[in-house]
């Protein structure tokens, strides 16, 4: 969590406020006018399966484990801007573009 409060300090430093959505567990800032929505993501990998049956129908159980891999999303969560950890380059190193 030392990244988040890095970029949050950076933002309201530059007086972009940071704050909440409530009711929607959204963190964002307001840059000119603009919310822009940020969330920083730990990717996991699928180790396990099970079926569990439940009633008349059957779903699908999934068991995770970490992969220690980070991922700052920025905009649209699904479709926005993402930093990540990679082989060469820790998120860590790449804070200024994350805020810029």
């Amino acid at each position: 969590m030392d990244f988040v409060n890095a970029v949050i300090l950076a933002l309201e430093a530059e007086g972009f406020p940071v704050s909440i959505e409530r009711g929607k567990h959204e963190t964002g800032v307001k840059i000119f006018g603009h919310r822009i929505r940020f969330a920083l993501v730990e990717k996991a990998r699928a180790v396990g399966r099970r079926q569990v049956k439940e009633y008349s129908w059957t779903r699908t159980e999934f068991d995770y484990k970490s992969t220690e891999e980070l991922e700052f999303r920025v905009g649209d969560y699904s479709y926005g801007q993402k930093f990540r950890d990679s082989k060469n380059t820790r998120l860590e190193s790449q804070l200024s573009a994350c805020v810029s």
